[in-house]
């Protein structure tokens, strides 16, 4: 396995992004990027962007698979039409946002490629603020709005002041971020400036993937995390539920979330998170969750079990996505 890199503790994963997550523009020294560092005018050519990113070849780009998801985004993209193409451009930003947010802590990814990457986030915040007919400003509102699901009714209502006075600050959630390390996950420790790997245990542990790209856990039973909306204090995220993890290894997912009733499609968005973080997704059980209220209770109602890859190949397509989940009705 390939081993982590150990932030300092002056140097530790912060958040502050675009979506108020950890700096996606801090350099390897903690400094902003260059003044130099441009969007690309347009999307790079396949032979111009192996060029950009030729220190990841050979074993570089073999083992990188978020580069690798970054390669295929690119390649759909070059025929991609309408509301297909707005979808894969919002998820070549969350995953060039993915690529950045860890390279400081994941040997795997060269240092010396950093520069295209940023070039290649900023074209597609460029694009979409363009797209969208919006000041990039005002982006993060509007892909909260295209790509994320606000809280439900229920969550809205369960949230009262007292909940939410246990919402998490950036500080505080940065415990709780999940680290995707050689295609398991790991829990980062402060207190011994170390990598745990998770275990869930049958219980399974409570998730979102934040706007940011980001995934956060912890068991049900933390005291500290009440609800899925604790994370991120209330703000939309991509998905929400339940995950299982064996010693990182990542077994189960299910999109169980009474707060923001995710739809079961938002689960494509967790899988291609993990898949690009190099997780086999025929060795992931997904667990499809509709929703219902039963008095003054939310139940989610399984669908039935099926793998990772099955679901991906029935769900994973931009146009079906984009045509069925309601929190995207907005395309």
């Amino acid at each position: 396995m390939v081993k982590p890199a150990i932030p300092s503790k002056a140097n530790r994963p912060k958040a502050s992004s675009l979506f108020g997550n950890k700096s996606s523009t801090s350099s390897s020294k903690g400094t902003p990027p260059p003044p130099s560092t441009k969007s690309y005018s347009e999307l790079p050519s396949a032979s111009d962007w192996q060029a950009a990113t030729k220190f990841a070849r050979p074993a570089g780009r073999a083992n990188d698979p978020v580069l690798r998801a970054i390669d295929g985004l690119m390649d759909g993209l070059r025929t991609a039409k309408d509301g297909a193409y707005l979808y894969m451009l919002g998820n070549l930003f969350f995953t060039t946002m993915s690529w950045l947010n860890h390279f400081k802590t994941d040997r795997r990814m060269v240092p010396e490629i950093r520069k295209s990457i940023l070039s290649l986030n900023l074209y597609a915040a460029n694009e979409l603020a363009k797209n969208l007919n919006c000041p990039i400003t005002k982006l993060a509102g509007k892909l909260q709005n295209i790509y994320g699901i606000k809280m439900s009714p229920h969550g809205v209502k369960t949230d009262t002041d007292d909940v939410k006075k246990g919402y998490l600050s950036i500080a505080k959630r940065e415990q709780y971020r999940v680290f995707m390390i050689s295609s398991r996950a790991f829990n980062y420790r402060s207190n011994s400036n170390s990598f745990k790997a998770l275990n869930s245990g049958r219980a399974g542990y409570r998730y979102v993937l934040s706007m940011g790209n980001e995934m956060y856990a912890a068991a049900n039973q933390t005291i500290s995390v009440g609800y899925h909306s604790s994370f991120m204090a209330g703000m939309p995220v991509q998905c929400a539920g339940q995950i299982w993890i064996e010693n990182g290894r990542v077994t189960k997912v299910s999109n169980a979330s009474g707060h923001f009733q995710p739809v079961d499609r938002a689960l494509v968005k967790v899988l291609h998170y993990l898949r690009m973080n190099g997780v086999t997704l025929s060795k992931v059980t997904v667990d499809p969750q509709q929703f219902k209220k039963v008095g003054k209770k939310v139940l989610g109602e399984g669908a039935g079990d099926v793998m990772g890859d099955v679901f991906m190949r029935n769900n994973g397509n931009w146009n079906s996505i984009i045509a069925r989940a309601k929190h995207q009705s907005s395309l």
